[in-house]
């Protein structure tokens, strides 16, 4: 919940000036729950995830994904519905170490 002082249209500029910290710590939070995921599933040796570039384009051209993971600092790709993850944070840069591409495996 986020007070504002107005609702006319200063009260609009207000809620989105004090809800952007707000938004930030949802996405941040929300990238740390998906990479800890792949990074326990992985570590576990689960066979439903992959990594690496040359790897995930494979399976995705094999029609083999459900999810694909995409570090930002891979740049602009084509595929709509890619989960991007900032390479800024912790987890971030552990996954931009094993390539910044990873993906769930249907089977």
């Amino acid at each position: 919940m986020v007070d504002v002082g107005d609702s006319g249209q200063s009260g609009l500029r207000e809620l989105v000036g004090r809800s952007a910290d707000l938004l930030k710590d949802e996405t941040s939070t929300k990238e740390r729950t998906l990479m800890q995921e792949f990074f326990g599933r992985l570590g576990k040796g689960d066979n439903k995830v992959v990594y690496g570039k040359s790897e995930v384009q494979k399976a995705y051209e094999e029609g083999r994904l459900t999810h694909l993971i995409v570090s930002e600092s891979e740049g602009e790709i084509e595929e709509q519905g890619a989960l991007r993850v900032s390479s800024t944070t912790e987890e971030g840069t552990m996954f931009v170490g094993l390539g910044g591409w990873a993906g769930y495996l249907k089977y």
